[in-house]
């Protein structure tokens, strides 16, 4: 076994270990302990353990949002995307738009609903057409409400309504993909230099993309995949987005 998967072996040995303890009366600090471990099982992708522990923790603090998120993020990579829905639609209508994790719930039910379109051996059913709606309107709400702040939300916007477009499905039609590719662009061309990266370098190349525009998507996404701060999770949700 090579280093790696020793970091990975123990981090899984230490999740059945803080969740066998978060099954008791926990403690502020072993809660603490286990929002960190999440968060840590997540950036390497070992989703099935950071389910489980996500679970524990929301039993001991289910007012958690972040860890309800990330509970969820757990639910759809491990293919139960009704019920990670559930989990967000919960967390989405309790949290005020203010909130940060607001967005990112409401984006997180976007991506659920956008993985069952995905899996639909026939896109033009009438459940692929209602979960291709729903992820739009998903991505759509976060995006237009503040978009500067939510810019994946509108990159995922984009990638979903050039998909309608070619199955020429009937889908938001008072949007247009180009206008909303620009904007993410120019939304991203204000962000401070201490601010980019590498998600910022990711969306970029994807509006790139959109665009047509090869060089620039080359160059950014690059910047990305060399960027000191990617890991497995950050490649892995491009991957699917």
């Amino acid at each position: 076994m090579n280093p790696h998967d020793d970091s990975l072996a123990n981090l899984s040995v230490q999740a059945a270990e803080l969740g066998g303890r978060l099954r008791g009366l926990a403690d502020a600090d072993t809660v603490a302990q286990g929002r960190q471990l999440v968060a840590e099982l997540r950036r390497h992708r070992l989703f099935p353990e950071m389910t489980r522990l996500a679970e524990m923790v929301s039993r001991n603090a289910p007012k958690d949002a972040t860890t309800r998120k990330h509970y969820a993020q757990g639910l759809i990579e491990g293919g139960q995307l009704t019920a990670a829905v559930d989990v967000l639609t919960r967390l989405s209508n309790e949290l005020p738009r203010e909130d940060a994790e607001w967005a990112e719930a409401v984006g997180l039910q976007g991506r659920a609903h956008k993985q069952i379109f995905v899996e639909a051996e026939d896109k033009t059913s009438d459940a692929a057409r209602a979960a291709l709606d729903a992820a739009i309107t998903c991505y759509r709400l976060p995006y237009e409400a503040n978009p500067t702040a939510n810019t994946w939300h509108g990159i995922n916007l984009v990638a979903l309504l050039n998909r309608a477009r070619k199955l020429k499905l009937p889908v938001a039609p008072d949007l247009n993909i180009g206008a909303v590719a620009t904007q993410v662009q120019a939304d991203l061309s204000r962000f401070p230099a201490q601010k980019q990266d590498h998600w910022f370098h990711a969306t970029l190349a994807e509006a790139a993309l959109a665009s047509a525009d090869w060089d620039t998507a080359e160059k950014h996404l690059g910047a990305y995949v060399q960027n000191s701060s990617v890991d497995a999770f950050s490649l892995g949700s491009r991957a699917i987005a």
